[in-house]
């Protein structure tokens, strides 16, 4: 019965009509990408702290044994995993906005702790843990928003400002590392995470329209989905195609041509509330009862079972973990090091810098391409560029050459191809393909997979350098890249210019233009 009234819908029918966009609406919707991105921002600041902070916690005594110096570069994938294991369920309660309010305090914490530690390895090594959480819970949930509110024809772009938030915030820890103490780059990402906590608590961040949808409240979504569109845009369509997939049955919908702050905050608390006295709010509490097994949280068991959820589940798992097999955290956390390694560049931390601000520039480059080129495309050049220069980063170690501008050029390349591709689309393909009731639940265990291969790599890799020799896990970096090449072409659907819905029908088996899996 279902299928057939899906069926009898056009899905997309608003993202396939050419939309103008005005340029009031395009600075609205900047402004509000913006707010969103300083959470990436922090993230990026933890990300790219330890490799300018490393040097001067060594030279102040404060880290002692390689073992400390490990611990202090991996903990934060410790509260990744942590973050991760409990984001599904912070953004199916509280819902998307108020979890990025939530998910930056405990860096904000985390960042005091480092910052008054005066050298007290305990302090650094907790204040780590509490700023990888910020990470676990904020990769997630800025993510989904971005996908949740954008429109179909920029998605793409929308989508990679989550990564280009993330490469900002590492060009400015290592920019900043290169004339800062550790304490005063501690208080730097306390600052920036203040900046975030500010922007999301503002009456005017608006709630994603399609948490709303699941939650039934009806009118408040129709008011934030006429507040994220053009004013000449009809967003009758698109609540319908919302519906369709998240329902048992399509409901006639109004949507207001206003909306004030408080209606844009979405509080899920009392969802459905201003809706009471409306003809959709009757005719959805009317259906409530035919809906509840549609619009329920999935749990994991649903999430391994049930072909719709598990097919995109594969993608997703697969995406996350070799993007961290093709060792960029390593080449994050201990850029200083591998390019002291080189003896290339005089100064390593402007050499760190130089590769910050490679993939900043990059990742600009790959939100204006990803929804022109697509997704598969980005990730398959950008695998076969990583696979070669990982390769000659292993032969220039092995051979113990002294020519090493060709490693620095090597790392350069390595970070163009990861910002290309496998940086900005695996977040953004993972939040796109799943349906909106399980999309929670399923991005925080493919991001916690992903932090959990991040710590396993990180925590290893001063051990692995000491026992195989730098050039062999270059080596085995690049098969990584190989077999995510391999990972793209057989098993990654192309997802751009396909709206939410047709995505999830993708994946339930219903005829698309999507590349079968």
């Amino acid at each position: 019965m279902r299928k057939m009234k899906i069926s009898k819908i056009s899905l997309g029918k608003n993202i396939r009509v050419k939309t103008h966009y005005d340029v009031g609406y395009l600075c609205r919707f900047s402004f509000l990408a913006f707010q969103v991105c300083l959470g990436p921002l922090v993230v990026g600041h933890v990300i790219g702290f330890s490799s300018p902070a490393l040097p001067d916690l060594k030279r102040q005594g404060a880290i002692r044994t390689a073992s400390q110096e490990a611990l202090f570069a991996s903990l934060m994938n410790i509260g990744g995993i942590i973050g991760s294991v409990f984001v599904g369920g912070l953004l199916d309660r509280l819902g998307r906005r108020w979890c990025l309010f939530v998910s930056v305090l405990p860096a904000l914490l985390g960042y005091i702790f480092i910052g008054a530690s005066r050298g007290s390895v305990h302090a650094l090594l907790f204040g780590r843990v509490l700023t990888g959480l910020t990470c676990g819970l904020n990769a997630a949930a800025t993510s989904i928003y971005l996908v949740e509110i954008s429109p179909t024809s920029f998605r793409g772009v929308l989508g990679a400002f989550n990564q280009l938030g993330i490469t900002i915030g590492i060009f400015l820890s290592y920019l900043a590392g290169a004339f800062w103490s550790y304490s005063a780059l501690a208080w730097l990402g306390c600052c920036l995470a203040a900046g975030l906590t500010l922007c999301t608590g503002l009456p005017s961040f608006p709630e994603s329209p399609r948490f709303l949808m699941q939650r039934r409240d009806i009118q408040t979504a129709a008011k934030v989905l006429a507040y994220l569109r053009p004013s000449h845009y009809d967003v009758q369509d698109e609540l319908r195609d919302i519906s369709a997939c998240s329902d048992d049955a399509l409901l006639p919908m109004t949507a207001p041509p206003t909306a004030g702050s408080a209606d844009l905050a979405g509080d899920p608390s009392a969802a459905g509330a201003a809706s009471s006295s409306s003809d959709s709010a009757a005719s959805a509490a009317a259906a409530g009862n035919r809906r509840s097994e549609a619009s329920a949280d999935v749990s994991l068991r649903e999430l391994y079972t049930r072909p719709e959820f598990s097919r995109p589940l594969v993608v997703a798992l697969g995406l996350m973990a070799l993007q961290q097999l093709s060792g960029i955290n390593v080449i994050m956390f201990y850029a200083q090091d591998i390019l002291g390694k080189t003896g290339a560049v005089s100064s390593p931390a402007l050499g760190a810098c130089l590769i910050g601000a490679t993939q900043v520039a990059f990742t600009i480059l790959a939100a204006c391409l990803m929804d022109k080129f697509g997704r598969r495309q980005l990730l398959l050049l950008a695998s076969l560029i990583m696979m070669l220069a990982q390769l000659t980063l292993g032969i220039f170690f092995a051979a113990n050459s002294t020519r090493g501008y060709v490693a620095v050029v090597s790392l350069v390349l390595f970070i163009i191809g990861f910002s290309l591709g496998w940086g900005p689309v695996p977040m953004l393909v993972t939040a796109e393909i799943f349906p909106t009731r399980a999309r929670s639940v399923a991005n925080g265990l493919a991001i916690c997979s992903s932090w959990l291969f991040s710590f396993l790599i990180t925590e290893t890799f001063p051990a692995l350098q000491l026992h195989l020799g730098t050039g062999n896990i270059f080596f085995l970096f690049s098969a990584m890249c190989l077999a995510g090449l391999y990972f793209v072409w057989r098993y990654v659907p192309e997802t751009k210019g396909k709206s939410l819905e047709d995505l999830e029908l993708h994946f339930i088996g219903t005829r698309s233009s999507l590349r079968s899996l």
